[in-house]
């Protein structure tokens, strides 16, 4: 690409780092040790479990020509709708490593392909099959093509 790459170590004459002190107030120390009571609470509250796939993976999805990340995403969005009975707002990254000083690009995974799939899915009675199929397939579709797009540098956040 013709990027010129860094030498090895340069030879500057660095300082060795120094322990920062802080001088806190008081209040800030309460706020802090609040801030950690918090934070303890919010790690002692939070469930994992994890689900073990043995009928399918990555690879049988990659089989029937379905990108791995766009069907987590519908996965993703298609829970917390039946969850919460709304939409999620939801974004993922996505990296500009093909620009010099690439970093990410933010996309919003909710698109109206996947809101089709999401509530079709979600009034499992209405719709044939073959229908919430190929609104999976749209919106995994779209999904990937949204990636693209911002990773192509046509992402509007950032």
């Amino acid at each position: 690409l013709g990027i010129p790459r860094a030498s090895k170590s340069p030879q500057h004459s660095l300082a060795a780092p120094k322990r920062l002190e802080f001088a806190l107030t008081s209040k800030l120390a309460r706020a802090l040790d609040e801030a950690a009571s918090h934070f303890k609470a919010a790690v002692a509250d939070t469930d994992l479990v994890v689900l073990h796939m043995r009928y399918f993976g990555k690879g049988f999805i990659k089989q029937v020509q379905i990108s791995p990340d766009a069907f987590v995403q519908m996965g993703l969005q298609l829970a917390y709708y039946r969850l919460h009975g709304t939409l999620p707002l939801i974004c993922e990254s996505a990296h500009t490593r093909q620009f010099r000083h690439g970093r990410t690009e933010t996309v919003r995974a909710t698109s109206s392909d996947s809101v089709a799939f999401v509530k079709a899915m979600a009034h499992l009675d209405q719709s044939s099959a073959e229908t919430k199929l190929h609104l999976l397939r749209r919106a995994c579709v779209s999904h990937v093509e949204l990636l693209k797009e911002a990773m192509n540098g046509g992402g509007v956040e950032r």
